[in-house]
C-alpha cells in the first residue's frame, strides 16, 4: 500500500485527504468539455478589468456570440467592429480583442493572427499555455491574470437566451489573456 509504514489513523487521513483533492479535481474538470461548451458570453466586468490595458486603436471583436460583448467595449468607450461574419475571411481592425471560442478552434485562430500579424488579446483557458502550438507566441506573449476566475454568461444559440444564474457560477477552468504583441510594459501582469 501507498501508505505502508504508517498507522492505521495517519493512512485513514492520508487517504481522506487523497480522496478530497481527487474529487475537487474531477468535480472541476470533468464536466468541461471544450468541443461542447463554445457558447460562453463574457460579461461587462471582464472587460472593465482590462481597460487600462486596450489601445486607442480600432478593436476587431470577430467572435460574434449574442452580440453584447462589442456592446461591452463601446460603452467602455472604444471603437470596435464587431459584426457576426466569418473570422477567418475578414481581417479588420488594428487589434483583436475577444474571447474566442475555444475547443480546436484556439490553434486555427492562434496561427491565423500570427498570419496576418495581428496583435491580440485572447481570453482563454490558461492549460493553452501547455500546447505545442502556444509556442509560436515565443518572445512576444504576455499575460493579463484575472483577480479571480471568470465567471462567463451560457449563451444557447437554439433559443437566444442567456443564462440568468450565470453570476452564481463559475467556469470549470482559470482563463487569463494571452496577450501578443501588445508591447505593454510588463510580460506578466496581474489585474
Amino acid at each position: 500500500m501507498i501508505f505502508a509504514g504508517q498507522n492505521i489513523v495517519k493512512q485513514n487521513i492520508l487517504l481522506k485527504l487523497f480522496l478530497k483533492v481527487y474529487l475537487v479535481y474531477m468535480a472541476t474538470y470533468s464536466d468541461y468539455n471544450p468541443s461542447k461548451h463554445n457558447d460562453f458570453m463574457t460579461p461587462k466586468c471582464i472587460f472593465e478589468e482590462i481597460k487600462s490595458f486596450i489601445p486607442d486603436t480600432l478593436i476587431s471583436m470577430p467572435f460574434y456570440g449574442d452580440g453584447t460583448a462589442g456592446k461591452h467595449m463601446t460603452e467602455l468607450g472604444f471603437d470596435v467592429i464587431h459584426q457576426d461574419e466569418d473570422f477567418f475571411e475578414f481581417d479588420r481592425g488594428e487589434v483583436v480583442i475577444d474571447n474566442p471560442p475555444y475547443g480546436k478552434f484556439k490553434k486555427l485562430i492562434i496561427e491565423k493572427l500570427i498570419e496576418r500579424n495581428k496583435p491580440f488579446m485572447l481570453l482563454m483557458p490558461v492549460s493553452t499555455m501547455c500546447y505545442k502550438y502556444s509556442k509560436i507566441l515565443k518572445d512576444n506573449l504576455q499575460i493579463l491574470i484575472p483577480k479571480s476566475r471568470p465567471k462567463y454568461i451560457y449563451y444557447d444559440k437554439r433559443t437566444g437566451k442567456t443564462d440568468a444564474d450565470w453570476k452564481k457560477k463559475s467556469a470549470a477552468f482559470d482563463s487569463v489573456w494571452f496577450c501578443w504583441k501588445m508591447n505593454f510594459e510588463k510580460d506578466i501582469n496581474f489585474l
